[in-house]
């Protein structure tokens, strides 16, 4: 049988991930009925907890509309 030489394999490739060349999106200003937000946690489904950035400072649940649900990925943390 042959000897493993070195690392290698699809466990260990999906493990690498180049966060060098990550940047940070740039902030869309809010429209009319439109508030700032923070996810506070990730519920699933498009759904996460968020806290609101208005004069109540309230959690509230937020969810990403059909349109930026598979274009922009949302996780813990950002606005």
């Amino acid at each position: 049988m042959p000897k493993n030489k070195g690392k290698g394999g699809r466990a260990f490739k999906r493990g690498k991930s180049d966060t060098s060349g990550q940047d940070k999106r740039e902030l869309v200003f809010k429209e009319d009925l439109q508030e700032y937000a923070q996810v506070t946690k990730v519920l699933g489904n498009g759904r996460m907890e968020v806290q609101c950035f208005d004069k109540e400072n309230k959690k509230r649940l937020g969810h990403i509309r059909g349109a930026m649900r598979k274009k922009v990925w949302i996780n813990l943390g950002d606005y």
